[in-house]
């Protein structure tokens, strides 16, 4: 994920990332998270996976984090059901 889309509006392009997002998480693979962030980049886990306030930085990192914050969930519940508002302010 090091490039930059310009092809795309920014709805799109968060629509899109967001899915991928959702579905490396039902998997949970570390992999495949790890694809979806720059190499050089950081995750401040302001209590979004955990009641930990920590920062990692890096791809594997950040998909080490993620993964061991996963438990089991219902689909209704899990990360599939994320979604952008197109009514938003970008």
């Amino acid at each position: 994920m090091d490039g930059i889309s310009t092809s795309n509006s920014a709805i799109e392009t968060a629509t899109a990332w967001l899915g991928e997002f959702g579905a490396a998480l039902a998997l949970g693979k570390a992999s495949r998270i790890a694809v979806l962030f720059a190499n050089e980049c950081h995750w401040c886990n302001i209590l979004a996976l955990t009641w930990n306030l920590r920062t990692a930085s890096g791809a594997e990192d950040i998909a080490k984090l993620m993964t061991s914050a996963l438990v089991p969930m219902p689909t209704v519940c899990g990360a599939e059901t994320f979604s952008c508002n197109a009514r938003a302010n970008l």
